[in-house]
């Protein structure tokens, strides 16, 4: 990306599909492995590269995508998976605190952005995944409420994940125009904006494009998916 010296694809969001793609080759590859080696074996090699990234310094562009910290993020997801699926997470009221503790953090980062970016794992990574185990811990313990609105946003999160770039663009090109100042960008108000701009966008893409294109695809005769996706 000229403007930043970032590596990243034509469609900027892209660069999370990028890890994505790597983190399921390497449970492809542990799938070859006794099931008890696993675990240890996908959180080792993610662990060893950002150790290695760290120590060397990351060169190369190549190097400075696969050797980032930010891998550890996958090793702490796969952590919560092993707790959830053993039982072993904490109880409702712990997983509360949790998710709260891990939200105000994650809150707060609005507030010290740039100095957040040099400490992703400790204002992201960690927080992140103290709010989903908080999450995961609540929902396992009580239960949770069955919010329509929350499972439609959540329903048509690829679709907001692959257009909220743009409403992003949108936005800041209508506060160039209309306040013509830049600070407006990263005002509280202005955020909140992009939230719910980029959630009903993200919406109506799912409902027009995506559900009629899956139907489409899952139709008797017609599916181009495998059948244990087109059964869903």
């Amino acid at each position: 990306e000229p403007h930043t010296g970032l590596i990243l694809p034509l469609l900027v969001q892209g660069w999370t599909l990028n890890y994505e793609m790597f983190f399921y080759v390497l449970m492809a590859l542990a799938l070859l492995l006794p099931r008890a080696w696993r675990f240890g074996a996908v959180v080792g090699v993610i662990v060893a590269l950002a150790l290695t990234g760290t120590v060397a310094g990351r060169p190369g562009s190549l190097a400075s995508v696969y050797l980032d910290s930010l891998l550890i993020e996958f090793a702490i997801g796969l952590a919560i998976g092993a707790l959830a699926t053993h039982g072993r997470l904490p109880g409702p009221r712990t997983g509360f605190a949790l998710a709260s503790a891990g939200a105000a953090v994650l809150f707060s980062t609005f507030f010290w952005a740039e100095s957040a970016e040099h400490y992703r794992l400790l204002a992201w990574g960690l927080a992140g995944g103290a709010l989903v185990a908080g999450v995961v811990a609540v929902e396992q313990g009580r239960g949770m409420p069955d919010w329509k609105l929350a499972g439609l946003i959540g329903d048509s999160s690829y679709s907001l994940y692959l257009t909220h770039t743009f409403v992003i663009s949108v936005v800041y090109k209508i506060i160039d125009k209309v306040f013509a100042d830049p600070s407006l960008k990263s005002a509280l108000p202005t955020v909140l904006i992009v939230i719910v701009s980029s959630s009903v966008v993200g919406i109506v893409v799912y409902r027009t494009i995506e559900q009629p294109l899956l139907r489409v695809l899952r139709m008797p005769g017609k599916s181009r998916l495998p059948q244990t996706q087109a059964a869903r």
